[in-house]
């Protein structure tokens, strides 16, 4: 019995893990259609509200500026590596009681203006 809470504990945990984004990957990607910082920040925090229980709370701070980029998803979601322009932040909102959650990461890929990929932390910073 413990041999196989073993077996399937370690298929379990391997099965989390994609492999990293390699340079040639990013070398040979296509991006899309350019976006300017304002365009990467307005499509980023709508998408990001559009997730959130009370959307109006919502507070961001920005990660930096709008830069070519990808993010690959986990193997639940597929494992299918996503490239684009993607902007990072962080967010904070309230929940269903009334009180803001603290801020959490955000990691948003978007392809000629549209989400392509996205990464919203739990209150440990760990997206699913």
């Amino acid at each position: 019995m413990r041999r196989l809470f073993t077996v399937i504990a370690v298929c379990a945990l391997a099965g989390c893990n994609t492999a990293p984004i390699t340079q040639a990957e990013l070398d040979n990607a296509d991006y899309g259609q350019p976006m300017t910082a304002k365009q990467c920040t307005d499509v980023a925090e709508q998408f990001v509200r559009s997730t959130l229980k009370d959307p109006m709370s919502a507070q961001f701070t920005s990660g930096g500026a709008c830069v070519k980029g990808a993010l690959r998803d986990g193997l639940i979601r597929g494992g299918t590596t996503h490239f684009g322009y993607l902007q990072t932040g962080t967010v904070n909102a309230k929940n269903s009681y009334g009180g803001y959650v603290g801020f959490r990461p955000y990691k948003v890929v978007m392809r000629n203006g549209i989400v392509v990929s996205d990464c919203i932390g739990d209150q440990d910073g760990i997206c699913y």
